[in-house]
């Protein structure tokens, strides 16, 4: 993230009503993080700034990333005015969810929420009734999304190009990929991926980041936060992207062999109990949650790849794990 000039941070804050002395660094603005969030004091009608920036050299793809953080901005609106516990955004002095301000060849976009209190969803809490409830709260925002006017992409500002679509999620992360034969592991999910893309029934706009970092814990009930990678994609691979903590920390699985075969049916099975309480997956994606959790193996594998480097041996261990696609139980459907 690139730092945010006080003539943006003081505009953005503005667009919001807030003032921009009370505003406090809250978290992000490393080099890796996608954005800055600040927060006003705590207390009642807490607000968050979140600002995002565009850095891209070319004008147009300036233009397609404010598209992108607008709709994403318009679907949490839209979870939190059904009744998700989201981030849910709020209007601008001007009506607007999404506040702009362009300084050279960088643009700087900002949406601001109310403050969502909780406590991270760490390892230690994934017991049986709140890995249901997980579940079942990612199968809300999929019925939901159901009857969301954008579920396949929206079109770019430059003709012929669409945006907030999978393929093209996946055809930025091929194209980022610098190991030939990844690579071409990623070509074989497009192919694999192609005969899902069944209509409304299997995928829409989904928060496509649903793991145990991005939910937090209040009073019994979980909300979702970060919406950043919000994408029309397909619900398995949602699924997948949620269930993907439990093959890092507990069982292994994603970047190493499979350690405990039983404890991730276990904690499949509750999650997807919860999430069955409220949407299920048409037949013909009911088997792909291996497929998706392939996708994601692949993905991370990618968006870490220059740090793996340095690991010679995890590099290995997990482009192994990609290359074999072992099996994983309870996820076959």
């Amino acid at each position: 993230m690139v730092p945010v000039p006080d003539e943006a941070f003081r505009a953005l804050a503005a667009a919001f009503g807030l003032d921009p002395p009370s505003l406090r660094l809250l978290g992000g603005g490393s080099e890796a993080s996608d954005g800055v969030v600040f927060a006003t004091p705590e207390g009642p009608g807490r607000r968050v700034l979140k600002i995002l920036a565009a850095t891209q050299p070319d004008a147009s793809r300036r233009a397609d990333m404010a598209v992108r953080v607008g709709e994403r901005a318009k679907f949490f609106a839209y979870l939190g005015a059904n009744g998700i516990p989201v981030v849910s955004p709020v209007p601008g002095r001007e009506g607007r969810l999404l506040a702009q301000a362009d300084l050279g060849n960088v643009t700087y976009l900002a949406y601001s929420y109310p403050f969502l209190p909780g406590t991270a969803l760490e390892p230690g809490m994934w017991e049986d009734p709140l890995i249901e409830e997980w579940g079942a709260l990612v199968g809300r925002t999929h019925r939901l999304t159901r009857g969301y006017g954008v579920w396949d992409g929206v079109d770019s500002p430059s003709p012929g190009r669409r945006l907030l679509d999978w393929r093209e999620e996946l055809d930025y992360f091929r194209d980022e990929c610098a190991d030939a034969e990844v690579r071409e592991a990623w070509d074989s999910l497009r192919n694999r991926m192609e005969p899902l893309a069944v209509g409304r029934s299997a995928q829409g706009m989904v928060h496509n980041d649903a793991h145990a970092w991005n939910l937090l814990l209040h009073g019994g009930r979980l909300g979702l936060i970060d919406f950043d990678s919000a994408n029309c994609h397909f619900f398995a691979s949602d699924i997948a992207t949620a269930l993907s903590p439990v093959l890092f920390v507990r069982t292994g699985g994603m970047e190493r062999p499979l350690e405990d075969p039983e404890g991730l049916r276990r904690f499949s099975a509750r999650w997807l109990a919860g999430y069955r309480r409220e949407n299920d997956l048409p037949d013909g994606t009911r088997g792909a949650l291996a497929l998706f959790a392939q996708y994601r193996r692949v993905l991370l594998f990618t968006v870490m790849q220059e740090g793996l480097r340095r690991d010679p041996d995890g590099y290995a261990r997990w482009k192994n794990m990609i290359l074999e696609e072992p099996a994983l139980p309870g996820l076959e459907g």
